[in-house]
């Protein structure tokens, strides 16, 4: 094999490995969402927990919107997302859904991250990520949901699904268009940029930069406590104002950003390369 092939299979590799999850066995938890309320502040903790890499797949996202709705019953005053990995917040797509799905898997797997987009990013309550490992793909869509983001310094966040030859649903788009600088965004989203935790602060995608898991939980209950003073209707009648381009659009044309992703991932040259990931990881066995 000639040494530019091989440089090409390492760079495939690492960029594929990056956006999905290896097809490795799933640790069977008995809920994929921790819960825990702390009774003093009223702060919810959501925990995501299908280790090892918290691979998001459509019964995950059915689980985090039931403990958001849970958080919305309960009237809580704000929330917390982190994982129980020591290493990983979200490792993005669940890549044994994408390599053995279909039109019908991938309409369901991304109605139900819509709908668990929209239960968090249109919340009567303020919400924090606590990013204590990598967020890569559908695991930084999720932090930059959130409200505010504290991101422990070792790890890497971006999303690089056009590495790997996926175009970006339109939400996502939106989504960090309102949250980076122009141009940066404009790169990010074309390049499929992965950030350090620092780099990442620097173009305003995390707020904080912090030593561990222990400081970013820290550091998002000092943002949630910046709210309660504040009329939380009023709040949330701003914020909505803010966020009425990408609620509306979700709300009113949910359909054609399904289709968009599915077409995304049936396209040719994303299901090759994720077959060639596939056949790469047989044959190192």
């Amino acid at each position: 094999m000639s040494r530019n092939v091989l440089l090409l299979s390492k760079a495939f590799n690492s960029n594929v490995r990056r956006l999905c999850t290896a097809p490795k066995p799933v640790q069977q938890a008995e809920k994929l969402v921790l819960i825990d309320v702390n009774d003093k502040t009223g702060y919810g903790t959501l925990s995501i927990n299908r280790l090892p890499s918290n691979s998001l797949n459509k019964e995950l996202f059915n689980a985090l919107s039931d403990a958001l709705d849970e958080m919305e019953r309960n009237k809580s005053r704000g929330i917390i997302l982190t994982s129980t990995s020591p290493k990983i917040f979200s490792s993005g797509l669940d890549l044994d859904v994408v390599y053995h799905g279909n039109s019908k898997t991938y309409a369901e797997l991304w109605s139900a991250a819509l709908d668990c987009f929209l239960k968090l990013y249109d919340a009567s309550f303020p919400s924090a990520a606590a990013v204590n490992g990598h967020a890569i793909g559908g695991g930084c869509f999720y932090a930059m949901t959130c409200d505010y983001r504290a991101m422990v310094n070792d790890y890497k966040i971006g999303l690089n699904e056009i590495q790997v030859g996926i175009a970006l649903p339109k939400i996502l788009v939106m989504v960090m268009g309102k949250l980076l600088p122009r141009r940066h965004a404009e790169l990010s989203l074309t390049l499929g940029t992965v950030y350090s935790a620092k780099d990442a602060q620097k173009v305003n995608l995390v707020d904080d930069v912090v030593a561990d898991k222990a400081e970013a939980i820290a550091k998002c209950e000092e943002f949630l406590n910046r709210f309660r003073k504040i009329p939380m209707d009023a709040v949330n009648k701003t914020k909505r104002s803010i966020r009425r381009e990408e609620i509306e659009y979700i709300r009113n044309h949910k359909q054609k950003d399904i289709d968009d992703f599915v077409k995304a991932v049936e396209s040719v040259e994303a299901q090759n390369t994720i077959k060639m990931y596939y056949e790469a990881l047989k044959n190192k066995k």
